[in-house]
């Protein structure tokens, strides 16, 4: 071969993997590609990155499919409704948001694939951020009622996104993911069963740490500093991942959890909440099997026509539609036991309803429960007795009243002293123990 042909090739070579490089890496090809006067679509600049990785390990990140950019205004024009009037801070950085795809384990230790959303601001100096990790209240149990595919402008399950935007505009690196069996064909989200949920959140924070590895952010490192939080189902989550931590995942630098109008107790979500008990006899039956037997359990038209009614309705629907008392959702035996505390009978019912009670485990990491004085969901009462009974196990638990707010409210009403509290316990400080108080 001639010595040209040679250089050519190696030339070649070379432009092969350098462009290689540059497209696999999100912040040169984006510098590359993106318009900075290019319109924006829905106050978002979009880009598209591709990757699909195998490493077949819990908290792996396996897809990337695309980025969008939000600028401090924006943020500001997005979360002005969903704080409505409350003290909204002052975004300090833009923001990104990713949609990605990691790996968890299913009940059987199996590889899982969770959806999620990712918020990361962005820093023009450096920036070692936190990691927050949130999850959402009950949506529902069909793919259609993923969080991630929420639009409040035809049903407001939570404004997650504009609490998400909210946490990154203040320096937070955010992970919001879909719960286990959403986005997911072949099965159900497994409504209020504490070990998916827990893995599911803290297979997110391993997975924020793996994006930042493969997709590094200008400025922008991942903290050792890892926060679980959640809103009511949500709070269930956060703290099953509390319990779970030193067995399922000692590797996650995990500083203090949140629950915002958390619902802990299951025997007391049925007796609050009856017309969420369909979403729950449903996804334990098809989990734990016919112990869970709709006809014993709940009332027509529910006990023969369960599958219909629970994966057409999301949760809007189901506040809408379904009465919420006791009569009127469960049957007389039923009805009897759940006040009985499952004493006399529905015995194994009550096993796996214990088995899933989350927050109770005792643990170092440091928990705030924040519950609205007007709360109707989760009741003042029930957050009290979770926080006696998880200060009796020896937690480290502070409780935040807040005299003005609602179920709806805990998370808006609660943004800057949980931002503050965050701070705390990064710095290594004592909580503000409730358990002498309560």
């Amino acid at each position: 071969m001639k010595k040209e042909h040679i250089f050519y090739l190696v030339l070649i070579i070379v432009g092969i993997i350098v462009g290689r490089f540059v497209y696999t890496n999100p912040i040169i090809r984006n510098s590359i590609t993106a318009n900075p006067l290019a319109p924006e679509a829905d106050v978002a600049r979009e880009q598209d990155i591709e990757v699909d990785r195998l490493d077949n390990q819990p908290g792996s990140v396996i897809s990337n499919d695309g980025e969008k950019y939000y600028e401090q205004s924006d943020v500001k024009t997005i979360t002005d409704s969903y704080y409505s009037g409350r003290d909204m801070l002052t975004p300090k950085y833009d923001v990104k948001k990713y949609t990605i795809t990691y790996q968890t384990l299913d009940e059987n230790e199996r590889l899982l694939t969770i959806a999620a959303q990712l918020y990361v601001p962005v820093a023009t100096e450096n920036l070692d951020a936190p990691i927050y990790v949130f999850g959402s209240g009950t949506t529902g149990l069909d793919d259609k009622c993923a969080p991630s595919k929420e639009v409040i402008e035809l049903a407001n399950w939570g404004n997650y996104h504009a609490h998400m935007l909210s946490y990154a505009a203040q320096g937070y690196i955010v992970l919001f993911p879909d719960y286990e069996g959403l986005n997911d064909i072949g099965r159900i989200h497994h409504y209020f069963v504490a070990d998916l949920e827990g893995k599911t959140l803290l297979d997110g924070a391993r997975a924020v740490y793996d994006f930042m590895s493969t997709y590094p952010q200008q400025n922008l490192s991942a903290q050792r500093s890892v926060f679980l939080a959640g809103y009511s189902q949500g709070g269930h989550a956060a703290y099953a991942g509390s319990d779970m931590h030193a067995s399922y995942a000692p590797d996650v630098p995990l500083k203090g959890v949140i629950g915002y109008g958390s619902a802990m107790n299951i025997r007391r979500l049925l007796i609050e909440n009856p017309r969420l008990a369909p979403y729950l006899v449903y996804a334990y039956k098809d989990l734990y099997g016919d112990v869970f037997d709709p006809k014993e359990i709940l009332n027509e038209p529910w006990a023969t026509d369960l599958e219909n009614v629970i994966l057409t309705q999301c949760v809007s629907d189901v506040i809408a539609k379904l009465p919420n008392t006791q009569t009127a959702i469960y049957t007389p035996t039923f009805r009897d036991a759940l006040e009985n505390n499952f004493v006399d009978s529905f015995q194994e019912v009550g096993k796996y309803v214990d088995t899933n009670n989350t927050g109770l485990r005792e643990s170092e990491i440091p928990i705030l429960v924040v519950e609205g004085a007007l709360d109707t969901v989760v009741s003042p009462q029930t957050a009290r007795e979770y926080v006696a009974a998880a200060c009796e196990n020896g937690n480290k638990v502070e409780y935040l009243s807040l005299a003005d707010a609602n179920h709806y409210q805990t998370r808006q009403a609660s943004f800057q002293e949980s931002l503050d509290w965050m701070e705390k316990m990064m710095r290594g400080e004592e909580i503000n123990s409730s358990c002498n108080s309560i």
